[in-house]
């Protein structure tokens, strides 16, 4: 039909019909899943990537935690059980197009010959079909896929939704905007530009003065940690909260 279609997998592709058409579609002829199977710390997910953004190339972590782990110490290292496919770009079809490459590393930054330490594709597509690599990834790389979908989603205004990557949550609909920061984060984030009210709340619901603007259509500034951001249309003198 010609309409974007995102794939991703949780752990190693399947051998399954399905996942061969779409291994086929995608122009993927080899591929390699390294696992993670006994070291607690070893991730075959890239820790960080560069990606680039309309303001410039940024260091974005790429690899997330697993929320299952032995004690409270192990939490946000313990990567036990993360697959990666390890996707050399050389490897694919010559319509197949890399948009964002990493490599593959282990605590103490050597090689190995099971994968560990390769280059490899993260996000490719071919056509209209997208492919999204490693089922644990960090809230930071949404950022990038944010961009990516909507310069395919064919109604978009903005070329990008974020100028930098900004950690957290964001939902926009035509008349009004919010983003929640889990903890105090520079945005730069492109939005409708009939919305031009900004309200702010902290971390007990109050009202506080904004630590963000919006300017034609660009939100900037900085959200403090568990504040709420509302951004809205002119109500002509309305408020909210």
């Amino acid at each position: 039909s010609g309409r974007p279609v995102f794939f991703q997998t949780a752990g190693e592709i399947p051998q399954t019909e399905n996942w061969k058409k779409v291994i086929s579609a995608l122009g993927i002829s080899e591929y390699h899943p390294i696992v993670n199977g006994g070291g607690s710390y070893i991730d075959p997910i890239p820790e960080t990537v560069n990606a680039k953004f309309p303001e410039g190339i940024f260091e974005v972590r790429y690899a997330g935690y697993s929320f299952e782990f032995p004690g409270s110490e192990d939490a946000g290292k313990y990567s036990e059980g993360h697959i990666l496919n390890c996707i050399h770009p050389s490897s694919l079809d010559a319509e197949t197009e890399v948009l964002l490459t990493g490599m593959t590393v282990v605590s103490d930054g050597g090689r190995h010959d099971d994968g560990f330490g390769d280059e490899t594709a993260l996000i490719l597509k071919r056509g209209s079909v997208y492919f999204v690599n490693g089922g644990y990834m960090h809230l930071d790389s949404s950022s990038i896929l944010a961009n990516i979908m909507l310069s395919v989603s064919g109604n978009a205004s903005n070329d990008a939704v974020y100028n930098r990557p900004s950690y957290g949550y964001l939902t926009v609909r035509d008349e009004i905007a919010v983003f929640f920061a889990p903890y105090d984060v520079e945005v730069s984030i492109s939005l409708n530009k009939n919305l031009t009210e900004v309200i702010e709340f902290d971390e007990n619901g109050d009202k506080v003065m904004p630590g963000v603007k919006v300017d034609d259509g660009n939100l900037y500034g900085t959200v403090g940690r568990f504040h709420l951001v509302v951004v809205t249309a002119d109500r002509d003198g309305g408020e909210l909260g």
